[in-house]
């Protein structure tokens, strides 16, 4: 017999039974698309919230220190769930705070990618709607001190 809760109705079934409530914690670490890089972090606070198959998960993660160089779009790594894997469906990351980009790229927005436990950073840099947040030469270098306050509400597998 499975236990929950049944939701709507007068006849159980299980299409109607919720039975999956989860809260917890999660470490959210920032990584090349293209090279990973090392970084040395300040905070890295993630928690979720699961019912069904709905996550809702946000953080906190800022770095102090770039250990080794990363290269590509800056990814948010280790949401505590798979991003529902359905072709043509990215579920949109919101960032409520930034701190620490050059102004010309200052993370805006994000998305998760299906299959997947992390979420793609995407900047308004000059030029460009969606600029590389790396170390080198981009307009959005990460020489450390830069921060993040974000969060997603997806479907899991």
């Amino acid at each position: 017999t499975a236990y929950g809760i049944h939701l709507g109705v007068t006849t159980p079934t299980a299409s109607n039974l919720l039975d999956d409530y989860e809260e917890g914690t999660w470490t959210p670490t920032m990584i090349g698309q293209t090279v990973s890089g090392s970084l040395s972090y300040s905070y890295q606070n993630g928690r979720y919230v699961k019912v069904g198959q709905m996550v809702t998960a946000y953080c906190y993660v800022e770095c102090n220190t770039v250990n080794s160089p990363l290269a590509g779009n800056l990814q948010i790594y280790g949401f505590p769930f798979a991003v529902y894997n359905a072709s043509a469906t990215y579920p949109a990351l919101t960032i409520g705070y930034s701190v620490g980009f050059p102004s010309t790229a200052s993370a805006t927005t994000g998305y998760g990618a299906p299959n997947t436990t992390y979420a793609q950073i995407q900047t308004m840099a000059s030029g460009d709607g969606r600029d590389n947040l790396s170390t080198g030469t981009n307009a959005g270098n990460i020489n450390g001190d830069e921060g993040l306050v974000l969060s997603m509400t997806y479907k899991s597998n």
